[in-house]
């Protein structure tokens, strides 16, 4: 809206939009025209006022811990984390700044880096993603006074987290011979918390893989050579993952890997004893056959696996 006295009069043309009004006084009303003119630069003067003050009130908004809570659906449908957020006074502890690198940020902050973080994720820039991830997290222990927002930064840092562990859990089962590639996302995983995982999920496909392989392996009536095939490749898998397993986790995670190697010789067995139950003890395809089990086994002794009493058990004469 707008105001404008013609030249040579004393009217005011009154603008609105493309609608405009022209307000005319004489000479003897000269007092008029004045009050409107005051009135209107009141008027603009006040919408001024709120419009500044509206958008003040968006700007302590979207610094604020609910504004960061509510764009996130799954905060949403944290009942428990909603209700606290709503019980949270809101001068006391809505707007949030922390030290970064000795910045003060406000909660917008965080949002930018989550934005940030989920487009490294969408790119696979691995390295760049979880390097966030663990500053992120590292950042949310340095706010103090708001353990509500705190909660919700390390909330929202999680579940990223574990979007980006899903995507490095499956490039790990589906890489998981090659040492230096496995290598790499073992540490990616564990870095951001999720060693278990990656442990069971590295043994898990390389059983997997075991019994494809012998899936493969087919009888033809020769039994030695049934069996060299079969025990060569699980002797072969243990021992190969094993040296993996033992480069790629800390020592003290160690038994897990001897226990599914345990697992693994105990599956063997079970396939030996199958087909080696009608076979007489004392023939000599029976003894060729535990022949190769033994030399196939002793693979095992070179990484330090020493499981002689456990190989072939049930099956010697």
């Amino acid at each position: 809206m707008s105001t404008q006295k013609p030249a040579g009069s004393s009217a005011i043309n009154i603008r609105v939009g493309s609608e405009s009004w022209t307000f005319a006084t004489g000479a003897e009303e000269g007092g008029e025209k004045s009050a409107l003119l005051s009135n209107f630069r009141k008027a603009n003067e006040d919408l001024r006022k709120t419009e500044e003050a509206e958008t003040e009130e968006r700007e302590k908004a979207r610094n604020s811990v609910e504004y960061f809570a509510t764009r996130d659906m799954a905060l949403l449908k944290n009942p428990e984390l909603m209700n606290e957020l709503e019980t949270q006074n809101a001068t006391s502890g809505s707007s949030t700044m922390i030290d970064v690198d000795g910045k003060q940020q406000n909660i917008r902050w965080f949002e930018s880096q989550l934005d940030d973080l989920d487009i490294d994720i969408a790119l696979q820039s691995f390295e760049d993603a979880v390097a966030r991830v663990e500053k992120l997290r590292q950042l949310a222990k340095t706010i103090r006074g708001n353990d509500m927002a705190r909660d919700i930064v390390n909330l929202k840092v999680d579940e990223r987290a574990a979007k980006l562990a899903t995507v490095l859990t499956k490039y790990l089962t589906d890489t998981h011979s090659w040492q230096q590639t496995t290598s790499r996302h073992v540490d990616w995983l564990t870095r951001m918390g999720f060693t278990d995982l990656a442990r069971e999920s590295y043994l898990e496909a390389r059983g997997q893989m075991i019994k494809r392989r012998t899936r493969q392996v087919l009888f033809t009536g020769d039994l030695p050579l049934y069996v060299y095939q079969l025990s060569f490749i699980y002797f072969n898998c243990i021992r190969n993952s094993f040296v993996v397993y033992t480069s790629c986790f800390a020592s003290q995670m160690t038994s897990a890997c001897v226990t599914w190697a345990k697992t693994q010789v105990d599956e063997l067995n079970s396939a030996l004893r199958r087909q080696l139950s009608n076979i007489d003890r004392e023939s000599e395809v029976f003894g060729e056959c535990m022949a190769k089990v033994r030399e196939h086994a002793a693979m095992l002794s070179e990484v330090g696996l020493d499981f002689k009493d456990l190989v072939a058990r049930g099956l010697d004469s």
